[in-house]
């Protein structure tokens, strides 16, 4: 139950939300750019990711991650 009392409210501003990275997509704290390739590896293989639903709001999300690492 909770209490109507002011006093017992927290003044504390809310949480700030965490910077992402504009190219991998990870918050900035475990940023991957500095492991990723500056230039996409070129390959003549074709990839087909099978990506399970549950992956596709994962936020390691290793298939995103992929696309920006492997250009055919």
């Amino acid at each position: 139950m909770e209490s109507d009392d002011p006093s017992s409210r927290s003044n504390s501003p809310p949480p700030q939300r965490r910077r992402i990275c504009g190219n991998c997509d990870r918050p900035q704290a475990v940023c991957l750019c500095h492991v990723l390739p500056t230039t996409p590896i070129t390959t003549n293989t074709r990839i087909l990711i099978i990506h399970h639903p549950h992956e596709a709001h994962h936020k390691l999300n290793t298939a995103r991650l992929l696309t920006k690492s492997v250009r055919h």
